[in-house]
């Protein structure tokens, strides 16, 4: 995997388990990163975490089960562009 600086990725299931695992491997290759997931707690864990490697992360609580929400986070990642 090359650098990916200025790429965006969304990890659905980010908070724990293999979802956190390619968050961190996607923070190492340096994209922006935004992770979406239920709980808000466990992902602000996560994102608490990980933002001492001074990288990009967003998080967006969804319910992947549930269409509105994806919409919602999709949007909300096309309307915040790469810094």
């Amino acid at each position: 995997m090359s650098d990916w600086t200025n790429k965006v990725v969304l990890i659905t299931g980010g908070s724990s388990g293999i979802g956190k695992a390619t968050v961190e491997k996607f923070l190492k290759k340096k994209a922006t990163v935004y992770i979406l997931g239920r709980n808000r707690d466990k992902l602000e864990s996560v994102r608490n975490e990980l933002a001492k490697t001074n990288a990009t992360i967003n998080t967006i609580v969804a319910d992947v089960a549930i269409p509105s929400e994806c919409s919602r986070a999709i949007e909300f990642v096309l309307s915040n562009p790469c810094p």
